[in-house]
């Protein structure tokens, strides 16, 4: 297998596990937990031996439209490792996708607040079989084998010093990236009695996570405090055997003393806390916030990473946004 490195967001320790919001902190029926947003983000993958920064649509891609884009094979058993999509097939993947030539594809590295573009019409597109059966000992394949999207040279980035560990990529005709850093939030240790009254969202949220676990030794940890973009956030640990398991970060505009996030990361199969199982100390930086869209309020994000699974971006007092990163675990 290729030497491959995919830009999702566990290589920083940035992904979320489950993700509530809420407008109001007096807000507790069912109807109110945020859907995902069909605003689309993508995280590039980088097949460093072949130069090639590869964007995958195949997360929101009409894998059985009738606008076929490739060759019907015999029985639809597909023999080759790479398809390039050309011609009418290259017309048909766009407008399944209701794209046009004359958009762009945004490529934003949130760590630097840079984006650069590229022309929809200056890119290639590529059917490749994705990287956990990327060799001919698999063949034939099935459509779904393959991971259909855009091709770019990593050399195109080489003069803007767009990082690889800090990048997404949006899809259209408009920039929806602001020219700002994100910035890393510092944190200091308060009483725990400091901590938000909780919800009973997220309660009932937790309590489903902790079926099975023997919670005779279950404590509150630490409580943390920090100020940024206009909010007060509020980081709490719960504890079993000494060893922390949830971590619950809720957001709250001071003005209105209105909670705008209230979500949890754990340590369990598909994901894990950034830290381990390790208490935090008294003062530290973690967690990445600040604008990131224009017309939106800030993000937040870091505290956790996901195994399986693709993540998602919090918004505050928005749906959050989920990452497609075409994740085939």
């Amino acid at each position: 297998m290729k030497k491959v490195v995919i830009s999702l967001f566990y290589i920083l320790s940035i992904f979320l596990s489950v993700s509530i919001t809420y407008a109001d902190e007096t807000q507790t029926k069912e109807a109110d937990i945020s859907k995902p947003s069909d605003f689309n983000i993508f995280s590039p993958y980088f097949f460093e031996e072949e130069g090639i920064v590869f964007v995958s649509m195949s997360d929101i891609y009409p894998i059985n439209s009738k606008k076929r884009i490739i060759d019907r094979p015999e029985d639809d058993k597909y023999d080759k490792l790479r398809y390039p999509i050309t011609g009418q097939y290259r017309k048909n993947f766009l407008a399944n996708l209701n794209l046009r030539e004359t958009d762009k594809l945004y490529f934003h590295d949130y760590r630097m607040g840079r984006t650069i573009s590229f022309p929809i019409k200056d890119l290639s597109i590529v059917a490749r079989v994705n990287i956990y059966r990327d060799s001919l000992d698999h063949s034939p394949f099935d459509l779904s084998d393959y991971m259909i999207g855009f091709n770019i040279y990593w050399a195109k980035f080489k003069s803007h010093k767009i990082s690889k560990y800090s990048s997404l990529i949006y899809i259209g005709s408009r920039n929806p990236f602001v020219a700002k850093k994100l910035k890393f939030l510092s944190w200091h240790q308060i009483a725990k009695n400091k901590f938000p009254k909780r919800t009973k969202q997220i309660d009932d949220a937790i309590l489903d996570f902790e079926k099975g676990f023997d919670l005779t030794n279950k404590t509150i940890g630490n409580t943390y405090l920090s100020q940024a973009n206009g909010y007060d956030y509020y980081l709490q640990d719960q504890l079993y055997d000494g060893k922390v398991y949830v971590r619950q970060l809720i957001v709250i505009d001071p003005k209105t003393q209105k909670r705008v996030l209230d979500t949890f990361y754990t340590n369990n199969e598909a994901s894990r806390l950034n830290t381990g199982e390790q208490k935090l100390p008294s003062k530290f930086k973690m967690g990445l916030s600040g604008k990131l869209f224009k017309n939106k309020p800030p993000v937040v994000f870091g505290f956790a990473y996901v195994i399986f699974g693709c993540d998602t971006i919090d918004v505050l007092s928005e749906n959050y946004i989920p990452i497609n990163c075409d994740n085939r675990h």
